[in-house]
């Protein structure tokens, strides 16, 4: 992989690197978002609902983690962030996309000692250059510390590593292979998953499914 680091202004947002990852792109932006966009998003996901989303790992004695995640609807997410500004950044992995291609959104939250399966999220067997599917993932816990895990690796041989931190937004192809490491906290790793795809009639077997 290779990763170049840049200082370039698009619209409200500051990116900080553009990784390339098996051919495929992972942007960066640190402290995305201002004070505004961060207290509506604490006023927000301190009184939403959290479901179950099924065994994360089964525990030698017996007892085992689960992954909690919470839906996050488009008016929802577009009533705290600024999917215009996102949008933009989106677009440099390909320049076709727009807010009708908002596909599912999640907010995802994973305790200690949960070991996530890496996956691709889309899986353009046939190569065809027109389907797109891109991951806007950002981290959501404003008490996580630097030290407390929770990393995501990129690429085949998970050579890209990006550390937790918050208010840090990650924009990646759905298509390149990506896996969370385990957190050391017993803090919760929250993130908000929202993909943006032209893929929709080729992910009957995922709508529903989260899998984060």
């Amino acid at each position: 992989f290779t990763t170049a680091c840049r200082s370039r202004r698009i619209m409200s947002l500051q990116i900080d690197s553009v990784n390339e990852v098996d051919g495929k792109k992972v942007i960066i932006i640190k402290n995305a978002f201002d004070e505004n966009v961060q207290r509506k998003w604490i006023e927000y996901y301190q009184t939403v609902p959290f479901y179950n989303n099924g065994v994360a790992q089964n525990i030698p004695d017996g007892d085992h983690t689960v992954n909690f995640n919470s839906n996050f609807n488009l008016a929802d997410f577009m009533n705290i962030f600024p999917i215009n500004d996102i949008l933009e950044i989106v677009r440099m992995i390909h320049p076709d996309v727009s807010a009708k291609h908002f596909h599912r959104s999640y907010i995802n939250a994973i305790k200690k000692l949960n070991d996530n399966d890496g996956h691709y999220d889309f899986e353009n067997t046939d190569n065809d250059p027109n389907l797109f599917y891109i991951v806007a993932l950002w981290m959501g816990n404003p008490f996580w510390g630097k030290y407390d895990g929770g990393e995501i690796s990129f690429g085949d041989l998970l050579l890209k590593t990006v550390e937790y931190e918050w208010n840090k937004l990650i924009i990646f192809d759905g298509t390149l292979y990506h896996k969370i490491l385990e957190s050391n906290t017993n803090l919760t790793r929250i993130t908000t998953y929202t993909g943006f795809t032209n893929t929709q009639n080729n992910q009957i077997i995922y709508k529903g499914f989260n899998k984060w």
